[in-house]
Formats: C-alpha cells, sequence, structure tokens
C-alpha cells in the first residue's frame, strides 16, 4: 500500500509536467480502482482516453463501469471498437 501510494505521487508528477501523457493518468486510476475508488478510477480511465487513445484505458473504462453496476454503459463502452495504438504510449 505504502508503495502505491509512492507511486501515485510520482505519476502525480509526471501528470503536472506533461498534462497530454495519458499513462500516468491510467497509473493513478489503477491504484483509485485498487482503493475501490470507482468513479474516481472512471474520471481518470476517460481522461487518459480523451488524450490518448489506447484499448487498455477503453477496457478498463468497460470493466469499472460494470463493477459500479452500470450494465448499459458498461456494454455500450465494451462494444466500442478498440482505439489505434499511438506512439505515446510507452
Amino acid at each position: 500500500k505504502a508503495e502505491t501510494d509512492e507511486a501515485v505521487k510520482y505519476y502525480q508528477r509526471a501528470v503536472d509536467m506533461d498534462g497530454t501523457w495519458g499513462k500516468p493518468l491510467f497509473k493513478i486510476g489503477l491504484a483509485k480502482l485498487q482503493k475501490a475508488d470507482m468513479a474516481g478510477a472512471l474520471a481518470l480511465f476517460q481522461q487518459a482516453m480523451g488524450l490518448v487513445p489506447d484499448p487498455r484505458y477503453e477496457f478498463n473504462v468497460c470493466l469499472t463501469l460494470g463493477a459500479q453496476e452500470q450494465w448499459d454503459n458498461a456494454i455500450a463502452a465494451c462494444r466500442q471498437p478498440c482505439a489505434t495504438p499511438s506512439a505515446r504510449l510507452a
């Protein structure tokens, strides 16, 4: 848990330095998901999706909506075509 909190601090620094990079937002979203903060995780996954097309972000939006029992939205998110991978994924 302490390691996750420490990692989130570094990912937040990355967001503060470059708000157009989706990966640190995604990683913070995963940490929120581990803490059962579904709304916070969903918001970060969606924000990351808006910055960089990445199937991992879309998949986690789908799963998080399902975990919140937002079935119609989860099914719609899962049915969307996967994004085209970007050079910014790394």
